[in-house]
């Protein structure tokens, strides 16, 4: 705008015409009038100059009018963040946007030269046109298309050029960072099962410090998984954390805990671009931190874990860099429960082992029992051959009574302690099937229930489960997904048949559901799924959830 007092600034437009005296004595005393006979001239003045208005003729005004908006067209095209070109049917660049004009001679030349290669294309009504052009590291993508008169004929083209550069690294970094997941969460079964626990969690620390380290590209992280017992984080890998961390650990769900303690408690990740000044959000690992990013580990919607990342700059970590963090500890917790479901085997196979070892002492065992007793009967008044018989038979008792505890360990090791012998209000009177062709689980799951007043039966099948549906009415079903004959998702298909009331709990390990059970069941009333290994308190927990919810 002019300033106060001056003149408003008036452009006339003639057209060619010769001015009228008449207006312009009439206008320049109070206005200071700028004379133009032509329209490209008119244009000019309004690009470098401030008008107040413009006078014209109205056969004039219409095409200044076209050409103001083009103009301004122009102007906005120069302000986006993509190229812009316009392209004759000679090959020749007319006309470009200021984001283009900036492009190295070798992206501009490249998309000029295949516009003019692609003509045919555009010209032929296929729509756009695309491809792809790279640069020392940086890569675009250029999308162009015909402009047509209105007769429809072919005038010239128009592309857009797109800096995809960012978008094609976070692809392939997403890429990696699968396929690094994957071999994280893939682990030898067989050459796991000959490490003893030790072993196992330093093999599995390597993995996670390694993986997490290449990808990641972090100096400074810890892993630290929940003891849901005693609510506190404890660190079981880390890169960059000074040794006394190890001996630390974080309660859950205080200010105490920090970030990781917060993580843990709400399922939230917490990402702090300054810690500068912050009372919950002061560093755990490193003393000098200056950022922090704190990714809750999940299985399921469980909180296992916290994986934490500090680093000595300000805002050094970004939203993508939590997305992609919080991708691969997805892996991580499966790689987790990994080694916690091969403990699991490992105590199956005990109690398989114990159990045979068991069956095969009994008799011998009664044997020298009865052979000893019989003994010290004959030997009546010989003291030293009585004393001596009779420890042969507590030695026999003795090594009895050992095996069997060493059978009863598997099933106390997986499930935790066995509660007492109390009737439970919710889970008393009711009656509950449970199908698994895991003795060690069928037989837990039943003595804790039992335990609690149900009236229990088992199902060593998929089908034994069903016919045993079809015969009788149940209050719960908890059942595997995979079994020999039929799986979790038909057990519960057959019980919500028969009683819609029925309550279905699915259980499997390791995440493993390759009929898609769990997908499949849940928008039809599954009421819960409890992934091995589980404790006594997450059973009944879910089983009283179960029980109570309204049908």
């Amino acid at each position: 705008m002019n300033t106060p007092h001056a003149k408003p600034k008036l452009l006339m437009l003639v057209g060619g015409r010769p001015a009228d005296d008449a207006i312009l004595n009439l206008l320049r005393p109070s206005c200071e009038v700028h004379l133009s006979t032509e329209l490209p001239d008119a244009l000019e003045l309004l690009r470098s100059q401030s008008f107040d208005a413009v006078l014209a003729a109205a056969d004039d005004f219409l095409p200044l009018e076209r050409a103001l908006g083009t103009g301004q067209a122009a102007s906005i095209l120069d302000t986006i963040g993509e190229g812009a070109c316009v392209v004759g049917l000679d090959g020749r660049l007319l006309w470009a946007n200021a984001k283009f004009k900036a492009m190295s001679s070798d992206v501009s030349g490249s998309v000029v030269a295949q516009i003019a290669a692609a003509l045919p294309d555009c010209g032929c009504g296929a729509g756009c046109v695309r491809w792809p052009v790279t640069d020392e590291g940086r890569r675009y993508e250029v999308t162009a298309s015909g402009v047509r008169n209105g007769s429809g004929d072919l005038t010239h083209v128009t592309a857009v050029v797109f800096d995809v550069t960012e978008a094609a690294r976070n692809r392939e970094r997403m890429e990696a960072i699968t396929r690094a997941g994957r071999e994280l969460a893939w682990l030898d079964g067989g050459a796991l099962a000959r490490m003893s626990v030790a072993e196992r969690i330093k093999f599995l620390q390597e993995r996670i410090v390694h993986y997490t380290g290449e990808l990641l590209h972090r100096e400074h992280f810890a892993l630290w998984v929940h003891n849901e017992r005693d609510r506190r984080l404890e660190l079981i890998a880390s890169k960059g954390v000074p040794a006394v961390m190890a001996e630390r650990t974080v309660p859950v769900g205080d200010d105490e805990g920090g970030l990781p303690g917060c993580a843990a408690a709400t399922g939230q990740s917490l990402l702090c671009g300054d810690l500068a000044g912050e009372g919950r959000h002061r560093p755990l690992a490193l003393a000098d931190a200056c950022s922090s990013l704190t990714v809750p580990v999940r299985l399921s919607d469980k909180v296992i874990g916290v994986l934490t990342f500090e680093s000595h700059r300000k805002h050094a970590f970004t939203d993508q860099d939590r997305q992609f963090i919080e991708i691969f500890t997805g892996y991580i917790a499966l790689a987790l429960n990994t080694m916690n479901l091969l403990t699991v085997e490992r105590h199956s196979a005990t109690s398989e082992i114990t159990g045979v070892v068991t069956s095969e002492l009994c008799g011998p065992l009664a044997d020298i029992r009865s052979e000893a007793q019989a003994l010290i009967a004959e030997y009546i008044g010989h003291d030293e051959m009585r004393k001596r018989l009779e420890r042969i038979v507590a030695t026999a008792d003795s090594i009895e009574a050992t095996v069997e505890h060493i059978a009863a360990q598997p099933a106390a090791a997986m499930m935790g302690s066995m509660p007492t012998a109390a009737a439970d209000p919710i889970v008393a009177g009711k009656r509950i099937l449970i199908a698994d062709d895991e003795e060690l689980i069928r037989d837990t799951i039943c003595d804790v229930l039992t335990n609690a007043g149900a009236f229990v039966d088992t199902a060593v099948d998929g089908r034994e489960a069903i016919e045993r549906i079809e015969a009788c009415r149940y209050d719960m079903v908890l059942s595997d997904i995979k079994m020999p004959f039929r799986n979790g998702y038909d057990v519960f298909s057959a019980a919500k048949a028969r009683h819609p009331d029925t309550a279905v709990i699915l259980i499997t390990g390791f995440g493993y559901d390759p009929g898609h059970s769990i997908v499949r069941a849940n928008p039809q009333g599954l009421a819960a799924v409890l992934f091995k290994p589980f404790k006594v308190a997450q059973l009944l927990e879910e089983v009283h959830a179960a029980l109570t919810a309204e049908k």
